[in-house]
């Protein structure tokens, strides 16, 4: 009705027009923008983003803008830099011409000292008058002092009182001795004197003292020119830079005081800047300070040439130098925020167009994960990527319920596995404690049986060896060299021997619980130094160094002696064993503190220069029948028990025993035992416990 309305009117109107001119007319009128964006929002996240990255678009340009006004802040602040340093040194060059022309005038009048009779008035009154006349606003007094430092006239004044009649009065003549003044004193030595410079009261008008030498024609010192300038011609050469109020120029001397200004209340004034006192040390360059009156400053500095540690410094506020950059901030600043107020509308509509269908698959998904319940589905309320997203995620749930069927029937599997592996695993165990029974049964018959043996091993090496010893001491006869040496052997070898089945029996005796100790209490110094003393003629065929070092508070302790003596006898005997000829072997004794809260116990610790052991091998070489491959070692008997059993009767006390050591590098035993009785409860047990076999 209302397209057949409309095309009723148009054809009134415009009767040319046809029927599809009128249709596009109509579709045209039905356009709405903002319908047409929520459509695309509604299908696209991709839309949603591209919105976004407008939007970072605007702000990146909006930076750009602040970028620019910066690094345009950053030039002109190089510009007035550049320029403040070029007209300072234009003023310095201006400067040092009009001191070199007070020196030319200097120089010309003392040539007219040299060409006619100082001492006549006339004369005087000629040169006075020439040299006022070269610039009577600037030489307010003029001296002459001869060769012999005697100042011989001496005028100050104006112009007019020199060419007056009474001109001739003007020029005082009264000798005055300056022998000792400085600008004499410099002159006389061929060089122009510059004095620094005063100021004069009542208006603090900036003077300096200038002399020149009179030279004749033979090179030779006739005397001095002196004369007083005021520098109101630096005011005025500092006046002609100045562009504003906020520009100013200012001459430093040597001593860091401003002498001329464009600024007459800085006359006078040292300058405070550190940065602006490098113009004393000669150099140039540009900075930015912050004034007395807390103005921040940009500003160039120049020295003088020719006047060691003078310099001009010209400086502009920053405030009248970045005036046209801050009003440019200004309206940047605005344009910024506006359009973080127009952003931040935007981001939240944003946000919240975009985060809504996510929070209700979120909710779903939390609804689901709580309950576990994955028959529930999610609606799908949108045809754009979040849409896909729920479709994926309802298949999911439906794999997720597939999985879950799966798994429910491997657990009913798996606990079927396991309980029938828990009842071999239980027949296994049962096997392996009968087996670790029998195990323990054999081992222990096995100590017995070599314990009980090595008696009956002990008595017929006891016979050999004593018997061997007759044969020795050639009791029945003597014996050649070679029989001799025979007995000896047997006599060798059957010691080794004993003291292997020795250590086979004390060792059997510790598994089997048969060895008892026999506590006393007894001295380390002299059990130590017994040990030491009985292994010294071993160590002296090595030529080896054997000491021993006590801590001053240990003393006595509860221990079995004997079994203290066969555990240091081992240790310390291995020492010697594996140190080369030449080495050093060191027993350290001292008391350390116990595991237990106010125990105590001995520490030993020995010490030697021999080959070392490696890493590896420090845990294997306390193992029963184990020796450390290595070549040197070698060359020496042994079983592989000495160690074994010593830290068997070290633990018998309560004690630990470790070794520390680098390859070549020497190796440390060390071994504790508590200062009291200690008894193994666990020993006393086993000794209890074990029976008793009979031979």
């Amino acid at each position: 009705m209302v397209s057949l309305s409309l095309q009723k009117r148009f054809q009134v109107g415009f009767p040319s027009l046809t029927g599809y001119n009128i249709r596009r007319i109509i579709m045209v009128l039905k356009f709405n923008p903002y319908k047409l964006v929520k459509t695309r929002l509604q299908r696209s996240i991709q839309t949603k983003l591209a919105i976004v990255l407008l939007l970072v678009g605007f702000i990146a340009l909006s930076s750009l803008g602040i970028l620019t006004i910066i690094l345009s802040r950053q030039e002109v602040q190089n510009e007035v830099s550049k320029r403040n340093l070029e007209v300072a040194g234009l003023i310095s060059g201006q400067f040092e011409t009009q001191l070199k022309n007070i020196v030319l005038d200097l120089d010309l009048a003392s040539h007219s000292f040299t060409e006619i009779n100082p001492a006549a008035q006339p004369s005087l009154l000629f040169v006075f008058r020439l040299f006022k006349r070269g610039n009577p606003e600037t030489y307010e007094t003029l001296a002459w002092i001869d060769k012999d430092g005697i100042r011989r006239a001496y005028f100050t004044g104006r112009l007019d009182q020199l060419e007056s009649p009474a001109s001739k009065t003007a020029i005082n003549i009264t000798p005055l001795n300056m022998a000792n003044d400085p600008a004499f004193i410099t002159t006389r030595s061929g060089e122009n004197y510059f004095s620094r410079i005063f100021f004069k009261q009542p208006a603090r008008e900036p003077s300096m003292l200038i002399a020149v030498p009179i030279i004749d024609a033979n090179r030779v010192f006739q005397g001095s020119l002196l004369v007083e300038t005021n520098m109101l011609y630096a005011t005025q050469i500092a006046n002609n830079v100045r562009t504003d109020s906020t520009t100013n120029a200012a001459l430093i001397d040597e001593t860091g005081t401003i002498f001329a200004s464009s600024a007459p209340n800085q006359v006078g004034k040292p300058i405070i800047n550190l940065q602006l006192s490098r113009v004393l040390a000669g150099e140039k360059g540009s900075t930015e300070y912050v004034g007395a009156d807390g103005e921040q400053y940009l500003a160039g500095y120049h020295p003088i040439k020719g006047r060691p540690s003078w310099g001009v410094v010209i400086s502009q506020a920053s405030s009248e130098a970045f005036a046209g950059i801050t009003r440019l901030a200004l309206i940047a600043l605005a344009v910024v925020v506006i359009a973080i107020i127009i952003i931040s509308i935007i981001a939240v509509w944003l946000s919240n167009t975009i985060t809504r269908p996510l929070r209700e698959l979120a909710s779903a998904a939390n609804r689901i994960t709580t309950t576990g319940n994955l028959n529930e589905q999610i609606p799908i309320a949108s045809q754009d990527e979040v849409g896909e997203l729920s479709a994926s995620f309802n298949g999911m749930i439906l794999a997720l319920r597939k999985t879950r069927l799966a798994l429910e029937h491997w657990n009913r599997e798996l606990e079927h596995k396991v309980e029938v592996r828990t009842k071999q695993l239980t027949r296994s165990n049962e096997k392996l404690e009968q087996i670790n029974e029998q195990l323990e049964r054999v081992n222990l018959h096995k100590s017995q049986f070599l314990a009980n043996m090595s008696h009956e091993l002990r008595t017929p090496l006891n016979a050999i060896i004593g018997f061997s010893e007759i044969l020795q001491d050639q009791v029945f006869g003597e014996l050649t060299e070679k029989q001799r040496r025979y007995v000896g052997n047997i006599v060798v070898s059957g010691r080794h021997l004993l003291d292997l089945v020795n250590d086979v029996l004390d060792l059997s005796k510790v598994e089997a619980g048969k060895m008892e100790l026999h506590w006393e209490d007894f001295s380390v110094r002299l059990t130590v130094g017994e040990v030491v003393a009985q292994l010294g003629t071993l160590a002296f065929k090595k030529e080896l160094s054997v000491t021993a070092m006590y801590e001053p508070d240990l003393d006595i302790i509860s221990a079995d002696r004997g079994r203290f003596r066969q555990v240091l006898y081992n240790l310390i005997s291995n020492a010697i064993k594996f140190t080369p000829p030449g080495g050093q072997v060191q027993v350290n004794c001292r008391i350390e503190p116990g595991l237990e809260k106010g125990s105590q116990m001995a520490l030993f610790e020995i010490k030697d220069t021999g080959i070392g052991i490696s890493g590896e091998n420090l845990e294997s070489i306390f193992e029963s029948f184990r020796q450390v491959d290595n070549t040197y070692s070698r060359q020496y008997q042994g079983t592989g028990l000495g160690l074994a059993l010593t830290r068997k009767l070290v633990e018998m006390h309560g004690g630990k025993i470790w070794a520390s050591s680098n390859p070549e590098g020497g190796s440390t035993f060390s071994f504790t035992v508590p200062l009291t009785q200690y008894k193994l409860l666990q020993s006393e047990e086993a000794a209890r416990e074990t029976p008793v076999v009979s031979n």
